[in-house]
């Protein structure tokens, strides 16, 4: 698949089939991931696979709890329905932490963040690799990150940007409307 293909065909899938995903097809998505840029090349990712099913369904229903607090603290009733069950159905759950430390020369100009930045244009390679390979996932953040620290015996200096639920699609994943560019670009000539 062409790159432009696949940055158009990348879609939020929330439904996986039981289809296995191999060991050397998530060694390839996390390559990706490490192909992204970051401040002084300081590649401040970590990756945390998980394929074991007990896990998995550990992990989902951790953020089925999550989504409950969620709906519970914000008075927002209608999170409490939102479907998860697309967590426990992923065949593998990529979980991306970042090292806080490893900010490059933005510790010098006031900036936090820069490892949060280069997490997500990791996350971004990796979203468009699992695109090219036909397999579906979405950037998810419904989680309590105490929780995943924790349970995946994460860093505790390491912060938790994203995970990643992957598996073959079950189903049409349909597009969202997005903006054009002469709605969100400015040129200056």
């Amino acid at each position: 698949m062409e790159l432009m293909d696949a940055i158009q065909a990348r879609r939020s899938c929330r439904a996986f089939t039981d289809a296995p995903v191999t060991r050397e097809v998530l060694d390839e998505i996390i390559a990706a991931g490490c192909a992204a840029p970051s401040a002084l090349n300081q590649q401040p990712w970590t990756f945390t696979v998980v394929t074991n099913r007990e896990m998995i369904d550990q992990l989902a229903a951790g953020s089925v709890e999550c989504r409950n607090k969620l709906a519970e603290a914000s008075g927002k009733s209608w999170l409490a329905k939102y479907d998860l069950s697309f967590v426990g159905s992923a065949q593998a759950l990529i979980v991306i932490a970042a090292d806080p430390s490893k900010i490059g020369m933005g510790k010098f100009l006031d900036e936090e963040g820069a490892h949060v930045k280069a997490a997500s244009a990791c996350i971004q390679n990796m979203l468009l690799a699992i695109t090219a390979k036909s397999l579906g996932s979405l950037w998810f953040t419904m989680y309590d990150k105490e929780f995943l620290h924790k349970t995946l015996n994460i860093a505790p200096e390491l912060e938790i940007v994203g995970m990643l639920p992957i598996g073959v699609p079950a189903g049409e994943m349909k597009a969202v409307p997005r903006k054009g560019v002469e709605e969100v670009a400015v040129y200056i000539d």
